[in-house]
């Protein structure tokens, strides 16, 4: 889904010129280093939720996605702080050109608004795969990633011909399927919780 998703991305830029791509492409790699460390929280996430959940400590499994969410907002306004302030040093290493560097700017203020809704989607992704409830992260992938993109940057195109309405777009999806990927999450979890309980009465 995801080289997918990068190919729709890149389809709608790529009317707006190179640099627009070249600053997509560039812009994308800094946004995942800016993410790594969210990739650790979902990584601790899994394999403690898992240890818990498969004991039936429920609690405890609550618990860690509250404190991977606490650290998400101290890696996103450490992320973001970076990415704003220092979004045109981070596109000069990759590039000398102007135009992609102010290009690539943009893109960077955009996704650093973007790093806690990617944070919470990726605790509650290993929260689904620690409750073996992996379907849903299919389905969460395959709106967010293709299904979406392709339908809204399909109507905004004909409407705003501009890059930051391609990177507003993207950025509304990610923030819906955080807060779609949060309500599921919790709603199962907490439908685990109760069944739990209700075996051990």
């Amino acid at each position: 889904c995801m080289a997918i998703g990068v190919y729709i991305i890149t389809y709608y830029a790529s009317p707006y010129g190179e640099s627009v791509v070249a600053a997509l492409g560039i812009g994308m790699r800094i946004e995942q280093i800016a993410l790594m460390p969210a990739v650790g929280i979902n990584m601790a996430v899994l394999a403690i939720v898992s240890q818990n959940s498969g004991a039936g400590l429920y609690e405890r499994a609550e618990e860690t996605v509250k404190v991977g969410l606490i650290n998400g907002v101290y890696i996103a306004i450490v992320s973001a702080f970076a990415l704003v302030f220092g979004g045109s040093h981070l596109m000069g290493l990759f590039s000398s050109d102007a135009d992609v560097i102010a290009e690539g700017v943009i893109y960077l203020y955009v996704e650093a608004a973007l790093v806690f809704p990617f944070v919470v989607i990726f605790i509650y992704v290993a929260l689904l795969q620690a409750i073996k409830r992996p379907k849903f992260i299919f389905y969460l992938a395959l709106a967010r990633q293709i299904i979406l993109p392709l339908l809204l940057l399909e109507i905004v195109s004909h409407y705003i011909r501009m890059p930051l309405a391609v990177w507003t777009v993207v950025g509304l999806i990610v923030i819906l399927s955080s807060l779609v990927a949060w309500w599921y999450g919790h709603r199962e979890l907490t439908l685990l919780k109760k069944e739990h309980e209700a075996r051990i009465h």
